[in-house]
């Protein structure tokens, strides 16, 4: 829960003017596929097809962290969306 109230004004603290907007928005996009691809990868590839919580918690860590570096550039939405599926994998 705190990853998702504090890491989009982390990446953000830098910003300046609008990009700030532009960072929120593009790290709680990254944070929310990061999740879903967690979500499919873990009830696909575990054997016993349950959802294990630790894959989901790494996997939003990831997603913060691979979309920190990029946030404030012009990525759109589809870019943040990308990052953070393909961190969350």
């Amino acid at each position: 829960l705190s990853l998702w109230m504090f890491w989009p004004s982390f990446n953000g603290a830098l910003a300046e003017g609008s990009q700030q907007h532009r960072v929120v928005v593009n790290t709680v996009l990254a944070l929310s596929n990061s999740c879903i691809g967690a979500f499919l990868m873990s009830k696909l590839l575990r054997h016993d097809k349950k959802l294990n919580m630790v894959d989901i918690q790494n996997a939003t860590l990831a997603g913060g962290v691979a979309v920190g570096s990029s946030a404030d550039l012009v990525i759109g939405p589809w870019g943040a969306l990308t990052v953070g599926f393909i961190a969350g994998e």
